[in-house]
């Protein structure tokens, strides 16, 4: 997914109906102020879209996408480090790779 998708994916999370989201047969609601009724699944598999759409909430999406960019910042953070260690006047330096090693745990 590039940037701009999930930019996107967490604008409309942020812009529905927030909280946690149940479902009741084929229909999705939101708990805010009581009950809003957020969807109507009319499909051949109706129970199971609406058991789904509930579950990936705008709350549980949010969460998802904090937890990969948190994913991503250690990718970069290690992938630096990683290159740094291999730099030709640090190959031979044991402190400072070690260094290096503490820093990534």
């Amino acid at each position: 997914m590039t940037a701009d998708e999930i930019k996107k994916l967490a604008d409309l999370a942020r812009a529905a109906t927030p909280g946690e989201w149940r479902h009741h047969g084929a229909s999705v609601f939101g708990n805010t102020a009581g009950l809003d009724h957020v969807a109507e699944c009319r499909a051949h598999r109706d129970v199971y879209d609406a058991k789904y759409i509930a579950a990936i909430s705008p709350t549980v999406l949010l969460s998802l996408l904090a937890k990969l960019a948190a994913v991503e910042a250690a990718r970069d953070e290690l992938a630096d480090i990683a290159e740094r260690a291999t730099a030709p006047e640090y190959v031979d330096d044991h402190a400072h790779i070690e260094q290096l090693r503490k820093a990534g745990k």
